[in-house]
Formats: C-alpha cells, structure tokens, sequence
C-alpha cells in the first residue's frame, strides 16, 4: 500500500480519528494502527463503530491502544465528550 510505511513511526502518539467507521476514515485509521499510533475513533453510528473497532484491534500487530466513542462533531457537547474522553 503507497502512503505511511509501516512499522513504529507514530508508536507513542494517539490520534484522534473521526467518521472512522467505515470508509475512509476507518481506512484512515487502519494505516495509523499499521503504523503504530494507538486510536480514538469516532462517528455517530455506534454499532458501526463498534465493529469497525473491532476490525482494527484484529488488524493491530503491535498492539496499540484503539478506543471508540460515539459522538457527532456537528454538535459541540460531542466534540467536548470526544476530547474529555481523549484525555
């Protein structure tokens, strides 16, 4: 795949991903993991989200940490509960 080469370079950085359970942004999310950030993924479907989670802790050979939250970053309390739960 063109794009970050994998291995560790953003092993030790955490990326906060959204619109991530599906398309682009879960693909988005699976070059971070490939390249060892540990993430927060965020869209407003749940279960989607949870399976696209799920998709990726399966993916992840170096073991990063990969959260989900639902959240709609159109509407302001989501975008402060995404960077509450970042932190």
């Amino acid at each position: 795949m063109n794009g970050v080469s994998n291995g560790n370079v953003l092993q030790g950085r955490t990326a906060i991903i959204t619109g991530a359970s599906q398309g682009l942004g879960l693909a988005i999310a699976m070059q971070y993991v490939a390249a060892g950030a540990s993430v927060i993924i965020c869209a407003r479907d749940e279960g989607m989200l949870s399976e696209a989670a799920d998709v990726l802790k399966r993916s992840a050979s170096n073991a990063p940490v990969i959260s989900h939250i639902g959240a709609d970053v159109g509407v302001s309390d989501s975008v402060d509960a995404i960077i509450d739960f970042a932190i």
